[in-house]
């Protein structure tokens, strides 16, 4: 039996060692423990790609720290062909497969550059820097010339997220361009589909084109079924032929759109209908206090515009 004395002293070793262990465990990112104060900490490339992997960790809290530059031409930089966080890992239909995106993202003023995101083959779906959001909050992040295309079939494609779904999206913004190919769906400049989530205080200047027989292309969401307030969009929306629900703001609302703004163009192919300087069908929806200065252009097309918004 050891005595009172050899028993203390190697509870003393046990726990010294243990420190050293704890010591000597890398950190995952640059940063932080993922608490709400306490938020993990993204400050390059490196950790930024390392949420990718780290799909445990995408309950809880992230900051960026300092601008992250994704330009694919400088060493080591890719063109990727999925959304870096929250990606859809089964393309086989479109229903999301893979871990969702519920923690917070605290863009704190900062930027990322440059994601480019090419997604080559047919039905290439949730493409954004976050594929997919439930519940999730985004916030106070500049996305600046982004390049995101998905292929023919596509669908919930969105410069800052695929699809949010429940999710609070707030002060965030979005450049540069969307596009995916024909038969597509859900297309925006900031968010491709908005599922009873909250879109506050945002705006997208991107360029949103999908090929023919595409549906839901907004400049700033392509379908919302949630709130959307004090927002605007400057991109240029345009659609192929036999397209339908095309907005300067949202391809389709059947949610809630307040104290909004659209400019730009709205263009659609041959035989597209329902297009709309801020929102090209809201017939399930309300629309208060908004207006557009979108111009729509098409070829036979009903083109239904709502230039001043209901009060």
């Amino acid at each position: 039996m050891q005595t009172p004395r050899l028993q203390e002293e190697g509870i003393i070793l046990i726990l010294a060692a243990s420190v050293m262990l704890a010591g000597c465990t890398p950190e995952k990112y640059s940063g932080g423990t993922g608490g709400r104060y306490d938020p993990y900490q993204i400050a390059t490339v490196d950790d930024l790609l390392a949420m990718t992997a780290q799909t445990n960790d995408y309950g809880a809290h992230f900051v960026l720290t300092a601008d992250i530059d994704l330009n694919p031409n400088l060493p080591g930089r890719v063109v990727f062909t999925s959304s870096i966080i929250a990606r859809d890992i089964n393309n086989s239909g479109s229903d999301f497969d893979g871990v969702a995106f519920s923690g917070v993202f605290d863009g704190a003023g900062h930027k990322i550059t440059n994601l480019t995101i090419n997604a080559y083959g047919s039905g290439s779906d949730y493409l954004g820097l976050f594929g997919y959001i439930a519940g999730g909050k985004v916030k106070n992040l500049v996305l600046e010339n982004v390049r995101i295309r998905g292929g023919a079939g596509s669908f919930y494609i969105g410069g800052l997220a695929g699809c949010s779904n429940r999710g609070k999206i707030t002060k965030c913004t979005s450049t540069g361009t969307v596009a995916s190919g024909k038969n597509s769906d859900s297309i925006g400049g900031l968010v491709g589909d908005n599922f009873y989530g909250s879109i506050i205080d945002s705006a997208s200047m991107c360029d949103v084109l999908s090929g023919s027989y595409s549906s839901n292309l907004g400049g700033l969401v392509g379908g919302n079924i949630g709130i959307i307030n004090k927002c605007r969009s400057a991109g240029n929306v345009t659609g192929g032929n036999t397209s339908m629900w095309l907005g300067g703001l949202a391809g389709s609302n059947s949610g809630a759109i307040r104290d909004c703004s659209s400019t730009g163009t709205v263009t659609g192919g041959a035989y597209s209908y329902n297009l709309g300087g801020l929102v090209g069908d809201s017939s399930n929806g309300t629309v208060i206090n908004c207006h557009s200065t979108t111009i729509v252009e098409a070829k036979i097309a009903d083109i239904r515009c709502l230039i001043v918004a209901r009060k």
